[in-house]
């Protein structure tokens, strides 16, 4: 099979295309705006499926991401109320385990 591969490219070598490693195509080709409110959406499906979870997530952990979240730009005037938000929410995972 690796006979077959190297067969190829010596036959297919002067029609490949290398792309530049630190811009992969489907960053080159996507629209940014699109990229920005994917990336959102990602990080909004990671904290949701974070929060609930606080408690699992060791105390060491914890604290490394609390401080990154409320270190990082507009987030750092929100120290409080993620503080807040994830004492209100620390039993989240206990309360949807006993209603299933």
């Amino acid at each position: 099979m690796h006979a077959d591969n190297l067969d190829w490219l010596a036959a297919n070598g002067g029609k490949t295309v290398i792309s530049d490693p630190h811009d992969p195509p489907f960053r080159r080709r996507r629209n940014p705006d699109a990229a920005d409110a994917e990336q959102e959406n990602i990080l909004r499906c990671l904290g949701a499926a974070a929060v609930p979870n606080w408690n699992t997530i060791p105390t060491k952990l914890q604290r490394a991401l609390f401080e990154a979240a409320s270190s990082s730009g507009r987030a750092a005037s929100l120290k409080g109320a993620i503080a807040q938000f994830l004492h209100d929410h620390k039993d989240d995972a206990q309360k949807q385990q006993k209603r299933a």
